[in-house]
């Protein structure tokens, strides 16, 4: 993430100027050997001042606790004429940082993280900004992302805002619609409340709303689509204004094709070595802002197919564990009875595939079923080849050794 300038609030738990958590975070504040050990000046800039006295503001404590980071509010006092105020008798514990909050008009501004030295006070400036409701005085400017990735029953996405904020001013928006793909399910905002929400709206997609201060400010949500009767899939997601960039991002297998009307896609692959199509692109200075995101998904199994698929494993698991249960119900084999023989096996096994194209020919067999049984049958004749090759030689018995008896003895 960016930095975020003095006086960006919390985003997602980050500090300004910093990439979140405490190790990463910029200590802020000045030591001050006028001021009394211990002692808190806070300053408040960038409103009126009859407006600054009104206000309150807020020392805060941030202790890491083990991998999370513990927030917890000292105490609270009103700025005075004079815009500030002093928190007195503050003490430095080891492993504890302090931040000072000042709320206006439902927005919270923070000051980075400070630390306090011995033999000195600290002098904290925190900047407000006024509110706006004009997103041109606000200059903003939105990239957005999108991540899809096909998953066991359902497709998986992801979508990312991030706003950027080149004014001297806090943008507050009013509630922005987000249309989402109409079969959208359970839809999830992204860890820690930020300056803006995402909220489902039934029948309508989403719902956008919150402030932007100057800085970056980022918003997330994901949610699942089932997949379609074929296997070809539109996406149509609706923009919130003043979108110059997207980026598209697709994890996929090597039979899936992604196109993003007006993009053009490149195929790569992640630290893991998973086939990734992406798709991005940018308006030119002055152009007209992207107000939605049409994507086309294409080779997705389908839904008549998948469920086929995910009934031919259950039934496979139940098989499986019946052949289990039976084998372990019998008695130990009779003399003169032994295992069929890796070519009586692979053999069985060539004349149940010849079985199946043969049905397949006369139309018999469905192609999704086809395609399964013959996938199933293809997997367990390699499996018999590999083990076969894999087999020790036996080698020739050598006589047995007398056993020793207790009269030898």
């Amino acid at each position: 993430m960016e930095e975020l300038p003095p006086g960006h609030p919390p985003v997602d738990g980050a500090a300004p100027g910093s990439a979140g958590g405490m190790s990463g975070m910029a200590l802020g504040g000045t030591d001050d050997a006028s001021l009394a050990e211990g002692t808190v000046l806070v300053e408040a800039e960038g409103l009126a001042p009859d407006v600054l006295q009104t206000l309150e503001a807020t020392l805060v404590e941030l202790r890491r606790a083990k991998d999370d980071t513990a927030v917890r509010i000292i105490t609270t006092q009103h700025l005075d004429a004079s815009s500030s105020t002093r928190f007195v008798g503050v003490s430095q514990p080891r492993g504890v940082l302090y931040r000072v909050v000042i709320e206006h008009e439902g927005v919270p501004y923070a000051s980075p993280t400070f630390k306090l030295n011995r033999d000195a006070g600290k002098r904290v400036p925190v900047r407000l900004y006024e509110i706006t409701t004009d997103i041109d005085r606000a200059r903003i400017g939105v990239q957005a992302f999108a991540y899809v990735e096909p998953q066991d029953h359902s497709l998986h996405v992801e979508q990312m805002f991030r706003f950027a904020n080149l004014s001297e001013s806090t943008w507050r928006s009013d509630a922005i619609p987000l249309r989402l793909p109409p079969r959208a399910e359970g839809l999830e905002t992204g860890e820690g409340s930020g300056p803006l929400e995402v909220h489902a709206v039934a029948g309508q997609g989403a719902m956008l709303q919150g402030v932007v201060p100057p800085g970056v400010t980022e918003v997330s949500f994901q949610y699942t689509l089932p997949y379609p009767q074929d296997e070809l899939m539109q996406l149509d997601l609706g923009m919130p204004p003043r979108v110059g960039a997207v980026r598209v991002v697709a994890a996929v297998g090597p039979n899936l094709d992604l196109r993003v009307d007006g993009l053009k896609s490149s195929a790569g692959r992640n630290e893991k070595g998973q086939r990734l199509l992406v798709a991005s692109g940018a308006v030119a200075p002055g152009g007209d802002q992207i107000e939605d995101l049409r994507m086309t998904l294409t080779g997705l199994p389908a839904g008549g197919r998948a469920r086929w698929i995910a009934l031919m494993i259950t039934v496979l698991a139940m098989a499986g564990g019946l052949a289990g249960a039976i084998h372990l119900g019998k008695s130990p084999s009779k003399p003169g009875r032994s295992k069929p023989d890796s070519t009586s096996r692979r053999q069985a096994i060539l004349e149940s595939i010849a079985e199946l194209e043969a049905s397949k020919s006369k139309g018999e067999v469905e192609q999704d079923r086809y395609e399964v049984e013959r996938g199933v049958l293809v997997d367990r004749l390699a499996r018999l080849l590999a083990s076969s090759k894999s087999a020790p030689k036996p080698t020739p018995k050598s006589a047995p050794k007398p056993t020793q008896s207790k009269h030898d003895s």
